[in-house]
């Protein structure tokens, strides 16, 4: 009897000393289970990071220039041409404007005028302009001189010469405008500056 007592014994303490390693090792895997799968749900769950465009464009993409827009060619063409025709329009119907000023008739006329009260000779680096007085002129236009068919800086219009009848001049024509320019008067139109008539040395 003792023999199998001590059998019996040896096989339950067996037996008992098997289950815990067993329960580890199933709850080991269980949990290895688990944690793959949140693993899995957070990266099905998490977004997914869009690539960079500029990784995404080639070489030759990321090294090339945006470009510009610009003025085309045939825009310039199509100013050139409408500058043209102002011009000439212009010339027809004031062909002997200029004898009808007052510089025309009395050299001396601004020595008397009103808008000269405040003239007292050249000064360096200043222009005048009646009405006005003395103003500064941007480094960049110290000696210049303009004349028509060329672009006046569209900083001088500003100086507009608005009793114009006064002097003797004709009425410019839409979008232009006689303007005091040193000691001369320029007929400019007023969208980009371009010079269709000149007065030089008006005084």
């Amino acid at each position: 009897m003792k023999f199998h007592q001590n059998m019996f014994l040896a096989a339950s303490a067996t037996v008992l000393l098997s289950l815990p390693v067993v329960s580890l090792a199933a709850d080991n895997q269980e949990k290895d289970q688990n944690s793959g799968g949140q693993r899995n749900e957070q990266q099905q769950g998490r977004p997914q990071q869009q690539a960079n465009p500029q990784q995404q464009a080639g070489p030759q993409q990321q090294g090339k220039p945006q470009q510009q827009a610009g003025p085309a060619g045939g825009n310039r063409t199509a100013v050139a041409t409408r500058h043209v025709q102002q011009s000439n329009q212009w010339r027809s119907a004031n062909s002997n404007w200029n004898s009808n000023t007052v510089w025309q008739s009395n050299p001396n006329w601004w020595r008397s005028n009103a808008s000269f009260r405040s003239y007292t000779g050249v000064r360096v680096n200043f222009f005048y302009a009646p009405g006005f007085g003395y103003y500064s002129v941007p480094q960049e236009y110290w000696g210049r001189s303009w004349n028509a068919g060329a672009y006046l800086p569209l900083f001088f219009l500003r100086y507009a010469v608005n009793d114009y009848q006064a002097y003797g001049l004709p009425p410019p024509p839409y979008g232009c405008r006689w303007v005091w320019v040193n000691t001369s008067i320029l007929l400019v139109d007023l969208s980009d500056g371009y010079i269709l008539d000149e007065i030089n040395n008006a005084w």
